[in-house]
């Protein structure tokens, strides 16, 4: 991702910068500094963005597997609760 400088609003209207001044940024940090840390910037977006994507699915896969767990539980308590009331029932 490259940022222009030279083309931007503020330079359309003031004129370009000059210097290492960047008109409404920075006034000591160089173009080429202000250019690498806008393209860090997306690579840690972009990174974070498919990590949270990684971890959604992940989340999903235990939300489904928390509900077969469920489900056997529930099966395996009614099958008790029957048992337990033949028993009660013969006794």
């Amino acid at each position: 991702m490259e940022v222009d400088f030279d083309n931007d609003e503020l330079s359309e209207v003031f004129g370009p910068d000059k210097g290492s001044r960047r008109r409404g940024i920075s006034s000591n940090k160089s173009k080429k500094q202000l250019q690498r840390t806008g393209i860090a910037k997306a690579l840690l977006q972009q990174a974070s963005s498919s990590s949270n994507s990684e971890l959604k699915g992940e989340m999903n896969e235990m939300k489904s597997s928390l509900s077969n767990v469920i489900g056997v539980l529930k099966v395996s308590l009614q099958f008790a609760l029957v048992l337990s009331c033949i028993q009660f029932h013969y006794v």
